[in-house]
């Protein structure tokens, strides 16, 4: 994979395995939790986005408790009783756990089938199909068109997560300022993104120049998610 591939590539599966394995425990979790966050409008389930807001918690705390198959199909199972079958928010929510049981294992990865299934669920989910399939070839270009919508943004928070691998940053401890720290951790916290060009500025006043730090704080069409590359780096999180 070249450079601009990796800029450009929409395939959640080749960016990640482009990536040094296994993957992070914690940024695989925090990628299904932003998504997760990005499509709990068409999550009509309260105890799922409660389970997302743990596996994040646990993911930030000193140990994330690998989830057993028993478990996770035990979660799954409740939802039988709460949706129709083949409905889209069963589809959300089925995708959803299964995706975070995906990271939690002791080789975690980004399961490319759940993100596809997401894709085609909340794609449904705006655009309603009696002919509901995951085959974006078998449905309407408005139904295409919010698939691939999707496709674009879990792409984004991949790299926003893990950040560009062909441009490795190590972090000055002169840009770890007070008043960097303190940006960072709010942003972080309180999921503050819109604060990520006031950070830039911070960082460019304590002396970082590295134009990938600062692009992708002041970029404005950038998606960010708790575990933006920047802020983890900031903040020492791996």
């Amino acid at each position: 994979m070249t450079e601009d591939e990796w800029l450009t590539c929409l395939d959640v599966r080749t960016l990640t395995k482009f990536l040094p394995q296994p993957l992070s425990r914690r940024k695989a979790t925090l990628a299904v939790c932003g998504y997760g966050y990005r499509v709990e409008g068409f999550v009509p389930s309260p105890w799922v986005i409660d389970y997302l807001t743990q596996a994040e918690r646990e993911a930030d705390g000193s140990t994330l408790p690998e989830i057993s198959f028993e478990e996770a199909s035990r979660r799954v199972r409740l939802l039988d009783s709460e949706f129709a079958a083949n409905s889209a928010p069963k589809a959300i929510c089925y995708a959803l756990l299964w995706s975070v049981y995906t990271t939690s294992g002791s080789r975690p990865f980004i399961g490319p089938a759940n993100y596809q299934a997401l894709r085609a669920a909340v794609a449904q989910f705006r655009n309603p199909d009696p002919r509901f399939s995951f085959n974006p070839k078998e449905h309407s270009p408005d139904w295409v068109a919010a698939y691939e919508d999707e496709e674009v943004c879990q792409a984004a928070i991949v790299r926003d997560i893990f950040g560009n691998p062909f441009r490795p940053v190590a972090v000055d401890p002169a840009w770890l300022t007070a008043d960097v720290v303190a940006l960072a951790r709010g942003i972080y916290e309180e999921r503050a993104f819109d604060r990520m060009p006031i950070l830039a500025d911070a960082l460019q006043d304590a002396g970082c120049d590295n134009d990938d730090v600062l692009t992708h704080c002041r970029d404005a069409s950038a998606t960010h998610v708790r575990g933006c590359w920047v802020v983890d780096l900031v903040l020492g999180k791996e």
